[in-house]
């Protein structure tokens, strides 16, 4: 499942397949660059772990509202995240990407006002966002600007179309890294040889023994679906409101880095109550809480890379709350780095730890 790229090589042999560890967003997406390379892979996972990526509202926005900034390389991996949505789409004939209309709303007068300032002094902004404007909704009047250039990725169907390319591929397995075993020819895992190992374990990496996963810092995020009370459109003030289905609501999310553990709880749905009664003007109906624990990183940068001292294992994670705009562009990156021994940006390189 590569982008288009004209440096893609005619012909590669593969005789071991590659075992990638993690069937979230990451792992998948390196699953289907290196098949499309003509590698075979093998991805183990266990569907019942708190995988943020497949609870996710699947948002791409290569502009970080809060900073008035663009994310790293978020023009870039926006093109090439919807190139590759779209080819997958065409190859499965399934429905995965929306292209709601979002704003951002602004609860007071100096919000907006800061909004109308930088965009009247950054021209190089002004795609990312919109002029402001007023609207009428939930019966009352609120202040409002588009922001472009979003769209969604319908989650659920991502992963669902994703194995269906994959099939056999995919495994409900537990790896257990203290149980590979080098080998003249890659690595074995109990009695299975594989020509390299990549990690995409997110925040489990901290007990991998290979990668010190001391450079994670795990993020909670928690959501609630809830019913729907007429919006048509979707929001962004402090938190998400995005119509799911005509009836439902997703709601969120919270970034928590000191949590007990990683389910819903009662701060979190208070806490995203406020917020959803701030932004419509009336307490939420909930349908279902959830959570999943992001990996995220001290410098806010993912990290790709091989192992400097042992030859066949790679990391790819730390994607954080950005996953689903930064997994397809730099799945490709480690794609090359693993096969062709591309160099990996220095920003995201394993080595700057």
């Amino acid at each position: 499942m590569v982008a288009s790229d004209p440096a893609e090589p005619s012909h590669l042999s593969a005789p071991l397949p590659y075992l990638i560890v993690g069937g979230g967003v990451a792992g998948i997406c390196l699953a289907l660059h290196l098949q499309e390379y003509g590698v075979p892979v093998r991805v183990a996972d266990l569907p019942h772990q708190n995988v943020s990526s497949r609870k996710a509202a699947g948002l791409v926005n290569p502009f970080i509202i809060k900073r008035y900034a663009l994310s790293w390389k978020g023009v870039e991996a926006y093109a090439y995240a919807h190139e590759f949505y779209v080819k997958l789409e065409k190859l499965t004939s399934k429905k995965i990407l929306e292209t709601p209309a979002v704003y951002r709303l602004f609860p007071n007068s100096q919000i907006l006002s800061e909004w109308e300032k930088i965009r009247a002094s950054r021209p190089d902004l002004q795609m990312f966002m919109g002029v402001p404007e007023n609207a009428f909704i939930l019966g009352k009047t609120i202040h409002r600007a588009a922001v472009p250039c979003v769209f969604r990725v319908r989650t659920k169907d991502f992963f669902a179309s994703a194995a269906q390319i994959l099939n056999d591929c995919l495994r409900e397995e537990y790896i257990s890294p203290s149980l590979l075993v080098p080998m003249p020819c890659g690595w074995r895992y109990k009695s299975d040889l594989f020509k390299g190992v990549i990690f995409c374990q997110g925040p489990a990496l901290k007990d991998n023994p290979f990668f010190n996963g001391s450079f994670l810092r795990p993020c909670k995020g928690q959501w609630l679906r809830c019913v729907n009370p007429g919006l048509q459109e979707a929001y962004l003030s402090g938190i998400f409101l995005i119509p799911e289905e005509p009836s439902i609501l997703w709601v969120g999310s919270t970034y928590e880095f000191s949590f007990a553990d990683p389910y819903p709880d009662e701060a979190g749905r208070m806490r995203l109550s406020r917020e959803f009664e701030r932004m419509t003007g009336r307490r939420p109906e909930v349908v279902e809480a959830q959570a999943g624990i992001r990996a995220t990183t001290k410098d806010r940068r993912p990290v790709l890379g091989s192992h400097p001292s042992y030859p066949g294992l790679f990391i790819f994670n730390g994607l954080g709350s950005r996953g689903f705009l930064l997994a397809p562009y730099l799945a490709q990156k480690i794609s090359r780095h693993i096969l062709f021994g591309e160099r990996l940006p220095a920003e995201v390189s394993f080595g700057r730890l």
